[in-house]
């Protein structure tokens, strides 16, 4: 008998590549949409057909006890929200609420009608607020310094507290950063990488960026969702913190995908007063001995790998938009043809 999956925010990075996870494995797999469009069906058509989709523009009390009543999930990945931290600045009220308030919903309707339920939750590093000269672990300390990092750590509190007192199966995974090729070009890593890929078919010819001085702990999102799944398959709840161990810097990470193209990134990023972030934190890295122990869970694809995978990706993206263009457009006359080969 197949288990019962639900994964909140589905069509996100995470909630894709956790999809293309569980899919092969026994399970009936039901997901969360903010709002259901043909293309967020064919994006999840393509990973599974029979995977069905719950559109749920606002969450309340209701929803989510109507939905946790229906299903009766064996899991419950919860995923969704507002997951920009620059964006968290212009939008707390949402921030708070999406990420910070909105699970209070999940683990009462758990706590209420499906108790068995096994629940993670996507806590994040910026609960960690400024961080430490080292490696940050299960216990450091939670200082957030940002909107998105406060709703992140209401929701992190709320987790150990209802685990602790109606014994629920709850767990926090403390993931650092993890990009991939399904990062929306609203974060930096895409934001470098889609730069770099037109700066490499001449479509651009500057990256502005703000600080390229924070330090950040990198991974790649296909192999953090393998994690997650682990978390929720051992026989005792834990928080864990799910990253590489390793610290690049965003200058770092700038370098190696002008490396990918062969050029001198000096020659092209340039820093941008107005991208940098009210307030920021420098140097963040994590300590992943816990979730190694207790899952024996380690990340396969290196930072360098990583970037090479993002730069090549966006490279055919944008050499297929540039060959989509030139089959759309209307022929012209020779002048602007001429124009156009320039």
């Amino acid at each position: 008998m197949k288990k019962i999956a639900l994964i909140t925010g589905i069509a996100g990075q995470d909630g894709t590549y956790l999809a293309e996870h569980l899919q092969p494995l026994p399970y009936k797999i039901v997901g969360t949409v903010r709002r259901m469009t043909p293309e967020i069906r064919h994006l999840i058509d393509s990973i599974d057909s029979d995977i069905e989709l719950l559109e749920t523009p606002e969450l309340s009390a209701s929803i989510t006890q109507e939905i946790i009543r229906q299903y009766q999930p064996d899991e419950l990945y919860n995923l969704a929200g507002q997951s920009s931290v620059g964006r968290s600045w212009n939008e707390t009220t949402e921030t708070l609420i999406l990420n910070g308030q909105s699970i209070v919903y999940w683990l009462e309707a758990i706590r209420r009608f499906c108790p068995q339920t096994r629940f993670l939750q996507a806590s994040s590093s910026e609960i960690f607020g400024l961080g430490s000269e080292h490696a940050l672990s299960e216990t450091s300390l939670i200082a957030p310094i940002n909107p998105y990092g406060l709703a992140k750590s209401m929701a992190h509190h709320v987790v150990g507290k209802y685990r602790e007192w109606f014994g629920l199966f709850l767990c926090n995974a403390i993931m650092f950063n993890h990009e991939s090729p399904r990062r929306s070009t609203s974060f930096v890593s895409r934001k470098i990488t889609m730069g770099v890929a037109r700066i490499a078919l001449g479509l651009q010819d500057q990256l502005p960026l703000g600080n390229l001085d924070v330090v950040r702990d990198w991974g790649f999102a296909g192999d953090y969702v393998s994690a997650l799944w682990k978390m929720l398959q051992i026989q005792n709840p834990e928080d864990l913190v799910i990253g590489s161990g390793r610290a690049y810097s965003l200058h770092d990470f700038v370098r190696l995908a002008f490396e990918v193209i062969g050029k001198d990134w000096k020659k092209f990023v340039i820093q941008d007063p107005e991208l940098f972030r009210p307030a920021d934190v420098i140097r963040v890295q994590a300590n992943p001995a816990k979730a190694k122990a207790v899952l024996g869970w380690r990340p396969t694809v290196q930072f360098r790998d990583l970037v090479r995978m993002m730069v090549e990706h966006d490279m055919q993206q944008v050499s297929l938009e540039i060959r989509d263009d030139s089959t759309n457009t209307p022929p012209q006359g020779p002048s602007d043809s001429e124009g156009l080969l320039r």
